[in-house]
């Protein structure tokens, strides 16, 4: 058995890492009144109450946005979650591209690139001066080696943060044999950048692509090819299926919505998949993640194949309890 564990925004989010899009708009409006240092977002207004988000979402009126992809974050999205402005940006260019769309938000594809490069490039500083504490518990790597496979183990980490590694120990890649892939870039790595886009289904955005090359600046499957990262996921596919081996997969912390929903389709349908385990947040959170998988799985027959609410196990906090403890034990005894 060979086994592939997903990662996601919510690994980091429960090591007490402000790592979600409402941290990060918190920490532009704040720093923006504070220092001036987003006016190429927008110019703050006067009112000193406007560094409280609250009171800046209240008077949107009041700021001059130079950015108009982050004006649209602004009024739409303050509460949704990354896969959500990553869907924005596709809306938004599928708009400039269609010729049935009167007054597009965005003149140009250019504009709309510029604008997202910007957010983009915020998004990698903000992360990169965030402060890792560890945990006083082990609870973090007792969920990676649960979905650890005997026949070798990929860590498919779609987070920018190294966070998911310290968890790992040298025994774990020697015995597990564990596999890094950091899907999704790394923060300062030139040879594998961020990637933050949308999986565009290929017929969806081929007619775009022949317009402008700047249609695909980012679309997570042209993205993909600037680095080495997928070439580790696919070897690793056809590896198991090269070795007939059954493929357990583990998910943590990732809503697995449509924005990555290229890679997320290869694993849920490969033939060989045993069975899917959702490491949960919470009740409604594993409904959601739920649904999400069902939508990417070709086959009805195959929903089974996600493990049932009962059977999972909840996923520990940065200052989680002993209670988690009994929890574990309850989780691998079933």
């Amino acid at each position: 058995m060979a086994g592939i564990i997903i990662v996601g925004n919510g690994f980091d989010l429960a090591h007490g890492l402000p790592t979600s899009y409402r941290h990060f708009f918190d920490y532009i409006i704040a720093t923006n009144h504070e220092n001036e240092e987003h006016t190429d977002l927008f110019t703050p207004g006067d009112h000193p109450g406007y560094r409280l988000p609250e009171l800046f979402l209240e008077n949107l009126p009041g700021h001059d946005f130079k950015n108009r992809f982050f004006e649209l974050m602004c009024h739409d999205y303050v509460d949704k979650n990354w896969c959500d402005i990553e869907q924005l940006y596709y809306n938004k260019l599928l708009d400039v591209g269609s010729r049935h769309v009167i007054n597009p938000t965005f003149d140009s594809i250019q504009e709309l690139n510029n604008d997202f490069e910007v957010i983009k490039r915020k998004l990698g500083n903000y992360l990169r001066n965030l402060n890792y504490i560890r945990p006083s518990h082990d609870y973090f790597s007792k969920i990676l080696r649960s979905g650890f496979g005997f026949g070798g183990t990929l860590i498919l980490n779609f987070n920018y943060t190294d966070t998911v590694w310290k968890s790992i120990t040298d025994a774990d890649y020697k015995n597990a044999r564990v596999i890094q892939c950091q899907i999704h870039g790394e923060l300062m790595s030139p040879s594998n950048d961020i990637v933050f886009g949308y999986a565009a289904p290929e017929e969806e955005i081929a007619p775009y692509r022949k317009k402008n090359n700047q249609y695909m600046r980012n679309i997570k499957r042209t993205l993909y090819n600037l680095a080495e990262s997928y070439s580790i996921f696919q070897e690793f596919l056809k590896n198991v299926k090269d070795l007939k081996d059954d493929l357990d997969v583990t998910i943590i912390g990732h809503s697995c919505g449509k924005s990555d929903t290229l890679i997320l389709k290869e694993i849920f349908n490969h033939e060989l998949l045993n069975k899917i385990n959702i490491v949960y947040h919470n009740r409604d959170g594993y409904f959601n993640q739920y649904v999400n998988i069902e939508d990417l799985i070709d086959d009805p027959g195959d929903y089974n194949k996600v493990v049932t609410l009962p059977q999972s196990i909840r996923m520990p906090q940065f200052d989680e309890t002993e209670e988690w403890e009994a929890e574990w034990e309850e989780f691998i005894r079933s």
